[in-house]
């Protein structure tokens, strides 16, 4: 769930520091001694990269993991891991590529990874990656192929498996090491770490094997990106237009500004930036469908979007943003309660909710209080808008309370204790059956159904055939995401492009992650 990676950078502080002073976009320089320094707003904390569902975590973990098949900007997959593949009704096949291996130079094979396709299945390890493939799956390996089978073949398999990170063989045996190192085949390998400060990666230049056959060989690539933790998105565009920062992902105002500057290089991500999500959760208040509705009908969705995007946002369509769309319908017009102050009112009145003479609504003796959690890394706007939210339930006489925390935190309360009424976090998945990890299943600290949604509908869609037919696919999951607005589950009502920009550095950006092999550094 949703993120936002900032990055910043100084170069040549291994070889030379004058490629730090001002100026943007110039001519390549060799990748030899390159140095990127690249800023994270918070401390990421467990770095095993199959059980973690927050943003950030996924996007660091891009550096040193890769995965079977990528997707070009396009949306068609190219190869990564597999050199080829085909995918079939009921079998897949994935041909391992060769020459492919590990940061400690193991080699990758097609049994390891079975290995990590098996685990990530098993819903016993509390791998978010599992909604990725249907009920009954299998995996095996023979010489150099992988083979899946499936009841059906998934339409979505394989954009699913370009976001599936693969671990090598010393990690899947010692799990526990990989909280605070790497150990996978991808394109740099975590050199050292201060919790808390800054993590360094080193690149490989053994590496080509990246998406489309990439190597780190290429003119520019840097050899050191060390993410350093920078929590103050204003502080990031203040550093990255003296020059001392190479990227950084602008969610908020700041954005503004940095876009006016023409020397800056950028490229955006498309995120569900605003997503309302209630806690059903026995004994919560939010359990009640009719307090749901009265607390989304008490909103002015439109005011918060245009706070917690910096004025740039959009209403979203779907639960899904990344583009290209696998499932490009409009799923929210028209099945989003419309605004209504007075007609929330009398929803908490009839639901025993009553204000009493100072306005405060209570119910027994106990009063109406939420909590609405949400990323302090995602910048200052996202706080304001959490806490505009948190003014319209005021005027309620709700008693609400806004607790905006870093990445490790909010993975542990969404994902461990569940302890939270009301999340604003935006989601960042690519396909519909990732998105039900969150919206089915087990609750935490089991699974990752963080809100305990119990939806028949969307039950059904997740239990049910998966179709091959794309089209039919998504017709599927359409209904199951239109139920959950139905009943106030969820709340889509912000959609925006994030700028990233570069100082001194290119990038591409492919499913709102940067693409490490594409890192250049330039004068």
């Amino acid at each position: 769930m949703k993120k936002k990676l900032v990055v910043i950078a100084c170069l040549g502080l291994i070889a030379s520091l004058s490629a730090c002073g001002n100026g943007g976009v110039g001519s390549e320089t060799p990748a030899v001694d390159a140095r990127i320094v690249y800023a994270i707003p918070s401390d990421p904390g467990n770095l095993d990269p199959q059980l973690t569902s927050v943003d950030l975590n996924r996007e660091v973990g891009r550096l040193a993991y890769d995965s079977l098949v990528y997707r070009d900007g396009k949306g068609n997959p190219v190869s990564g891991l597999a050199s080829s593949w085909h995918v079939g009704e009921n079998e897949s096949t994935f041909e391992i590529t060769p020459g492919v291996t590990c940061s400690d130079g193991s080699a990758f094979t097609a049994d390891v990874a079975a290995q990590n396709l098996r685990f990530m299945i098993d819903p016993h390890n509390g791998s978010p990656y599992a909604s990725s493939f249907p009920a009954g799956t299998t995996v095996s390996a023979s010489a150099s192929t992988v083979t899946i089978k499936t009841p059906t073949a998934p339409a979505f398999l394989l954009v699913n498996l370009a976001d599936i990170p693969m671990v090598c063989a010393a990690g899947l045996q010692n799990r526990g090491r990989l909280a605070s190192a790497t150990d996978g085949t991808g394109p740099y390998v975590l050199s050292d770490f201060k919790t808390g400060s800054s993590y360094s990666f080193t690149r490989r230049d053994d590496y080509k094997w990246g998406p489309n056959g990439a190597t780190t060989a290429e003119k520019g690539q840097p050899k050191t990106v060390e993410l350093r933790i920078v929590a103050n998105e204003t502080t990031s565009a203040n550093l990255l237009v003296a020059a001392d920062v190479n990227i950084a992902v602008m969610s908020g105002s700041d954005g503004d500004r940095l876009l006016r500057m023409p020397n800056l290089f950028h490229k955006n991500q498309q995120v569900l930036r605003g997503l309302i999500a209630y806690n059903e959760a026995n004994g919560r208040v939010t359990q009640d469908e009719k307090v749901r509705e009265a607390l989304s009908r008490a909103v002015d969705f439109d005011a918060a979007m245009k706070i917690i995007t910096g004025g740039r946002g959009e209403v979203p369509t779907s639960l899904l943003a990344v583009t290209p769309k696998v499932c490009p319908e409009n799923t929210v017009s028209g099945n989003l309660a419309a605004r209504d102050v007075n007609l929330a009112k009398s929803l908490l009145d009839n639901t025993g909710w009553v204000a009493a003479g100072d306005g405060k609504r209570a119910k027994n003796g106990k009063q109406l209080s939420i909590d609405i959690l949400t990323p302090s890394y995602a910048g200052k706007a996202y706080t304001d808008g959490a806490e505009y939210i948190a003014s319209q339930w005021r005027d309620l006489g709700i008693d609400v309370a806004v607790s905006a925390v870093p990445s490790a935190q909010l993975n542990d309360r969404l994902f461990k204790t569940a302890d939270f009424d009301v999340s604003l976090v935006g989601t960042g998945e690519r396909t519909p059956n990732q998105n039900s990890q969150y919206f089915f299943g087990k609750t935490p600290p089991n699974g990752t159904n963080f809100a305990s949604f119990s939806n028949p509908t969307y039950d059904q869609t997740v239990q049910g055939k998966p179709q091959v037919d794309t089209a039919a696919e998504c017709a599927r999951w359409n209904t199951a995401e239109i139920a959950l607005f139905k009943e106030y589950s969820l709340i889509p009502f912000a959609n925006v492009d994030v700028p990233v920009f570069g100082n001194k550095v290119t990038f591409d950006i492919v499913g709102n992650y940067l693409v490490p092999t594409s890192l250049r550094a330039v004068s």
